[in-house]
């Protein structure tokens, strides 16, 4: 409602403002410009009618009659005249073709303007209703995949994959965790890169036979990757920053809280690129850092044994 009397406003605005404009060229500045004055009238019947439809160009042909009328008698003119002298009444019979013609296609443009932006709000609320479906069926899938994701790494299956890797010894360890992971993340490049302090690189220690890589040696300090994964000490996957030579994963083994090695991986299966599955990756690299200081701890105490017996 509020928008129809504004639409009315502006369009009786309009009007008025084309006839002041005309009534003080005529009334006020004394100028005599009938033929210029009956073309402008003609013109925004004209315009009116095609612009607005046949309701607004009525509007504007009642005003301009009135207007006729009105001056005429001002100026002391037989009004009649208008009506019944040839040369003044062509104006107002072209003034009312104009309108009859200007407004009849004026009035079937509008209803077809308003044909195509009703079937344009309707197309548009359809497109919001089915975005909005999208993306309640976007946040319906990630809940689902969450879920599974969730049911996958159960307790049970996290040791299950713990049992797996676990042994008495390091090359055992070491083994049973390259090819769990081979298996579990569906790839045939894993490697394990052992640190070396004292040159700050990282070299080969294990890898697995189908791997096409040949970067067995690596100084950490030449790559903002492996100096962001010492760092954090914590799986990282590579990102649009990194160097093309880089791992597509990588994650720390650590003893007594430094860094001792290196887990490299590329070709991983996408189904594994997830929070959940690289969560589970660092759960068993720091399964792998237990079990390795647990050995290391054993072998200490072996030897203190040896010694006291020794002095026995």
């Amino acid at each position: 409602m509020l928008s129809l009397r504004g639409g009315l406003l502006r369009k009786g605005l309009e009007l008025s403002i084309a006839i002041a404009i005309i009534f003080s060229v005529e009334f006020f500045l004394g100028w005599d410009f009938d033929f210029w004055k009956s073309s402008l009238f003609l013109f925004l019947i004209l315009l009116f009618s095609i612009q607005y439809g046949w309701k607004t160009g009525g509007a504007s042909l009642a005003t301009v009659m009135i207007y006729e009328v009105v001056m005429t008698w001002i100026k002391g003119s037989d009004v009649l005249l208008l009506f019944y002298d040839l040369d003044q009444a062509k104006w107002l019979m072209l003034y009312l073709v104009a309108f009859t013609v200007s407004g009849i296609f004026g009035t079937k443009f509008k209803e077809r303007y308003n044909d195509l932006q009703d079937e344009f709000n309707d197309l548009e609320k359809e497109s919001m209703t089915l975005k909005e479906t999208v993306d309640v069926l976007e946040a319906s899938r990630k809940t689902l995949v969450s879920k599974i994701y969730e049911y996958e790494n159960t307790p049970a299956r996290l040791f299950d994959l713990m049992k797996s890797i676990h042994s008495d010894n390091y090359e055992g360890i070491m083994g049973n965790m390259m090819d769990t992971l081979t298996e579990y993340f569906q790839t045939n490049d894993v490697r394990l890169y052992e640190m070396d302090r004292r040159s700050h690189s990282l070299k080969i220690k294990y890898k697995t036979k189908e791997t096409d890589r040949n970067d067995d040696h690596i100084l950490t300090g030449n790559s903002p990757f492996f100096k962001r994964l010492l760092t954090q000490k914590s799986v990282i996957l590579r990102n649009s920053s990194d160097e093309e030579n880089v791992p597509q994963i990588a994650g720390v083994i650590s003893q007594n809280e430094e860094v001792t090695g290196v887990l490299a991986m590329n070709k991983v299966s996408l189904e594994r690129l997830n929070p959940y599955e690289l969560e589970l990756l660092q759960t068993l690299l720091l399964w792998v850092s237990y079990c390795q200081e647990q050995i290391s701890q054993s072998k200490e105490m072996v030897k203190e044994s040896k010694k006291v017996y020794s002095n026995i």
